[in-house]
């Protein structure tokens, strides 16, 4: 059994690169978004949500977040490395003038109920 919960396509079958994008709705955003590390979170947080494929990212996304939105939450999971990344993150995006807080919960976003799901976006909107 495998434990990576989902896989990206391996690089020598994609014809963009996963980690030079944003995952979400770029058609639904507005100028606010929630930055997450994954698709599932994305699935569970809804359309206002984005994921970067992992808590590694990559300068093409911090310049896609930086044409995209003016605000946004920073909703790593709650480990150390993830905080840590977070965090780094957060200054990528304030040089480039985008308004961006760190927001951390107990767990993965992914695993939260709808119920609580929709009251966490409600909080950080």
């Amino acid at each position: 059994m495998h434990d990576a919960k989902y896989m990206g396509c391996p690089e020598k079958r994609e014809l963009t690169p996963h980690k030079d994008i944003l995952y979400g709705k770029q058609s639904l955003w507005g100028e606010r978004g929630i930055c997450v590390e994954g698709i599932t979170d994305v699935w569970r947080l809804g359309t206002s949500s984005f994921a970067t494929f992992g808590i590694k990212y990559t300068q093409n996304q911090v310049r896609a977040m930086a044409t995209n939105f003016k605000h946004v939450t920073i909703l790593f999971d709650d480990d150390p490395q993830a905080v840590k990344q977070a965090n780094k993150l957060q200054s990528a995006l304030s040089i480039r003038g985008v308004q961006s807080k760190v927001e951390i919960i107990s767990g993965d976003p992914g695993g939260l109920t709808s119920k609580q799901a929709k009251n966490l976006v409600q909080k950080i909107y």
